[in-house]
């Protein structure tokens, strides 16, 4: 429900990623409380998007996504000369990435932000908005850091079926 959380509620890309953490920590103290389970079992079910096993995305746009999978779109079209992998852990968490310096920490300060918000919320929502807006210079441009483009038919399709496009 990204998309009703930016579109609808215009929420915070902040806002957002505390409220995906605390419903992962919700299925995952859900799972822990079964009895039957051997401890390493119940690791094995536990929710976790740097394990790749929780899909971010919306129903209505049929758009999904993991930390892996955006952090392979990243490295591959902003030449990013990182390992995917290694960019997908600091994805998620407390890892804050500071524009002017360049590195992450574990501290958050005035000008760094969360990665998972700076990298993939930010820009989604950025695009969200562009679309239902109806800017297209700028959601051509935005998908371009994306390494993706709009065809020409794309360029026809209003609101609900360009965001379907782009997503």
């Amino acid at each position: 429900k990204i998309d009703r959380a930016i579109l609808e509620l215009k929420q915070d890309p902040e806002v957002i990623y505390q409220n995906l953490w605390k419903t992962i920590e919700s299925v995952n103290v859900l799972i822990s409380s079964y009895r039957g389970f051997e401890e390493q079992e119940k690791d094995d079910w536990m929710v976790d998007p740097l394990k790749g096993n929780v899909v971010f995305g919306s129903g209505m746009l049929g758009a999904g996504f993991t930390i892996r999978s955006f952090a392979r779109l990243l490295c591959k079209n902003q030449d990013q000369k990182q390992d995917p992998e290694v960019l997908a852990k600091k994805l998620w968490g407390d890892n804050f990435y500071d524009g002017k310096t360049q590195k992450w920490s574990k501290e958050s300060t005035v000008v760094s932000g969360r990665g998972f918000c700076k990298f993939i919320l930010s820009p989604i929502s950025k695009l969200m908005t562009a679309v239902n807006k109806g800017e297209l210079d700028l959601v051509a441009q935005l998908l371009s850091k994306l390494g993706s483009k709009l065809t020409k038919d794309d360029q026809k399709l209003q609101r609900k079926e360009l965001l379907k496009a782009v997503m």
